[in-house]
């Protein structure tokens, strides 16, 4: 009796056409979500975490940095509670491996943003000094003409529709946020140090780096300035800052995002790495030799913050008296609302968690 044989199935046609799309899909997702993690400096070594700082001296207050209430409406005016908005800003991937790059990526990264804001007040409320009470940094996207703060965990409840892509994207974007760090600050000062990865030399090579904001109150008008400069991630690879940028406040600034894709036989792109190409615009300032190796360190003392504070006046103050001031009037209407008579932190998001 001869031995029946039953000859192996084959796939249909369509199935294995539906298969192969989801699964460059996926690849693809992976990908883009790998190269804006770059960007962000997730995928950097983690700096090492600073102490904290000691005390203030009697009757100061020294800032926290906190994340910005989900919901919180970072538009034309100022969210309640806070006093000052500093930087914000969004990505314009515009040079690099344009034509490798998925038309989903540059979506997802036009539709979000960073945010910076300051809650400035006078402590005790009778002093007529004012000091940094919080510095607050949060992501936002565009819902229905509204920037709104979003976190992965509120998008759903905030009722903002998410693709994948977005939500993939969205939760990177949220670590990166959290590895920022106040690098020194007292009751008049806080260097907020953003990760982020920065083109570099001719090839435009993508680095670590801390993009460092210096904000420098004047305690007896309650006005904020703000200094920007970049340095390594890794302290053993950090140059003097030689210039630094002081920008005008408020300030929307579109980032431009240089892409480095990586490939297969020189046509096929396998992932993405992103970095920015220039720092927030501004009046560019000069530093000394000096003073430039200062800029770079890590204050480990509530002394050496003071130190570094001085030094950011001394180059401030070095400069024409007619530069734009960061109180705008709405900065100032707020300020009021915190001044005397008024409860300390009573416009504050009460649930706004510590970082």
């Amino acid at each position: 009796m001869a031995e029946s044989v039953h000859p192996t199935k084959a796939r249909p046609p369509a199935r294995s056409a539906r298969f192969l799309l989801l699964s460059i899909g996926l690849f693809t997702l992976c990908a883009i979500g790998v190269g804006i993690w770059s960007l962000l400096g997730l995928g950097s070594p983690r700096a090492q975490p600073l102490p904290p700082p000691p005390p203030g001296k009697t009757g100061t207050v020294i800032p926290e940095l906190v994340r910005i209430e989900p919901g919180t409406d970072i538009g034309t005016k100022l969210p309640a509670g806070w006093t000052h908005k500093m930087v914000c800003t969004g990505m314009s991937i515009d040079s690099g491996d344009l034509h490798l790059l998925p038309e989903p990526a540059r979506a997802t990264a036009s539709r979000m943003r960073t945010a910076m804001l300051v809650e400035v007040r006078k402590t005790p409320e009778d002093s007529g000094i004012y000091q940094i009470h919080r510095v607050g940094v949060g992501l936002t996207m565009q819902h229905q003409g509204v920037n709104m703060v979003v976190t992965p965990n509120t998008v759903d409840e905030l009722g903002i529709p998410m693709s994948i892509v977005d939500r993939f994207v969205l939760g990177r974007s949220e670590e990166a946020v959290t590895r920022g760090r106040l690098a020194a600050r007292t009751s008049t000062f806080a260097l907020y140090d953003a990760s982020v990865e920065f083109t570099e030399g001719t090839n435009n090579d993508h680095k670590a780096m801390f993009l460092r904001h210096a904000l420098i109150l004047d305690p007896d008008t309650g006005s904020l300035r703000e200094l920007v400069w970049r340095i390594s991630m890794k302290p053993e690879e950090r140059t003097p800052a030689v210039e630094v940028i002081q920008v005008a406040c408020p300030l929307d600034f579109q980032c431009g995002i240089h892409v480095k894709a990586k490939t297969i036989a020189g046509k096929i792109p396998v992932g993405w790495h992103f970095a920015m190409t220039k720092l927030p615009t501004g009046t560019p300032i000069a530093v000394s030799k000096t003073s430039a190796v200062s800029l770079v360190g890590d204050p480990a003392t509530l002394e050496e913050s003071e130190q570094l504070e001085s030094l950011l006046r001394e180059i401030l103050d070095s400069q024409p008296r007619d530069q734009p001031s960061l109180v705008a009037p709405d900065t100032a209407a707020a300020m009021q609302r915190t001044g005397p008579g008024a409860k300390p932190g009573a416009q504050s998001s009460p649930s706004t968690p510590s970082l």
